[in-house]
């Protein structure tokens, strides 16, 4: 697999909560009211200051999220009850500083959403989503992603020009519970002056392009909704590999409240096995749906297991999948048994229990 291609998956999986209702997520996509015609000018941020953060200058967003270089740092306790899912990234390492809030937005019915970035290292860091009520609990979660990746391909020896894959992505509000974001990514050679302050890298020719415009809606239950994806423009060939795990990456990225999704990549990924052969499956496309069911998995892991409890009499590429994770060291075991020690669904914690015992890393 490419090199690109494993910075890009970094870029797009990844996350977590510990139930599938912890905190009033809900399990159900379909059970979602449409959101309320107001909301107001700035968010109550009144959970915030509770945990002796400081908002003053945090940016709030109107209807064009804009970057800020303001933003608050979490201590590991602060980040533990605002993203519970932190338990179960990245082995739970958590440090002071890791993950930090750059914007909030107000919501109508009560709730605020916070954009955070959080540090994967390697100077790199991905953006995600929360709702929260009135009290600070969260309602959902979602992944956004590098809303500015510059990916390498290839560069010279002094860095002043080279070739690279670059997404970049606007948020934006066209109503008070409704926003879309609208993704481009295009693989481009660029060039850089080593003179300016800035370090920028100014693309001279675009090889591939495609634009796609998502629209989500946030409900009277702090929910969020997929209403839509369309794509906007294309031009040139795009690179085999992304085009063809795209829905994959669409998938991923799904809301923790939407409770299709465990389905809806299992079926996938069975047709693309059967498309493409089990070698070539394998060789790529394989790893990159263990990416998505980790992101699951982290997530939500609660409803990860369920999923594979009530189909527990059928076959399914998830569990399959879910061991190779656990044998190829992408799942920590440990990390994997905590998750099921919180399970309160004894019936399922148990098969699952016997299920995952025998599983170990190579």
């Amino acid at each position: 697999m490419k090199a690109r291609n494993l910075f890009l998956l970094a870029a797009l999986l990844l996350m977590p909560l510990v139930a599938c209702n912890a905190n009033g997520a809900s399990t159900n996509a379909t059970d979602q009211a449409a959101p309320a015609a107001a909301a107001p000018e700035k968010p109550d941020l009144g959970f915030l200051t509770a945990m002796g953060l400081d908002v003053s200058n945090l940016n709030i967003i109107n209807d064009v999220w804009e970057f800020s270089v303001d933003f608050i740092e979490l201590n590991e306790d602060q980040a533990l009850k605002l993203l519970p899912m932190a338990q179960f990234l990245e082995g739970g390492d958590i440090y002071d500083g890791r993950y930090y809030i750059t914007a909030a937005k107000a919501l109508p019915d009560g709730y605020t959403m916070l954009l955070y970035g959080w540090e994967t290292g390697d100077d790199a860091s991905l953006q995600m989503m929360g709702i929260y009520d009135k009290d600070g609990n969260i309602t959902d979660f979602m992944h956004l992603g590098n809303m500015g990746e510059f990916s390498d391909i290839e560069q010279n020896e002094d860095y002043t020009q080279g070739r690279a894959q670059m997404t970049d992505i606007d948020l934006k509000f066209t109503e008070p519970g409704v926003f879309t974001l609208d993704k481009t990514v295009k693989e481009a050679d660029w060039k850089r002056d080593p003179n300016s302050d800035d370090g920028s890298h100014k693309p001279t020719k675009v090889h591939w392009l495609v634009q796609t415009l998502e629209t989500y809606r946030v409900d009277d239950k702090g929910h969020i909704a997929l209403d839509g994806r369309k794509e906007v423009k294309r031009q040139g060939t795009l690179d085999k590999e992304y085009e063809s795990w795209t829905a994959i990456y669409d998938l991923s990225r799904l809301p923790m409240s939407d409770a299709t999704r465990i389905d809806q990549l299992n079926d996938l990924a069975g047709k693309m096995k059967q498309t493409q052969g089990d070698q070539q499956y394998a060789d790529g496309t394989a790893y990159i749906v263990i990416s998505a069911i980790n992101e699951y998995f982290a997530t939500n892991p609660d409803a990860l297991f369920q999923w594979i409890y009530k189909n527990r009499d059928h076959s399914n590429m998830i569990v399959g999948h879910l061991q190779e994770s656990v044998t190829n060291h992408y799942l920590d075991k440990a990390l994997l048994d905590q998750a099921i020690s919180q399970m309160t669904d004894k019936a399922a914690q148990k098969y699952i229990n016997d299920l995952t015992a025998g599983w170990a890393p190579e």
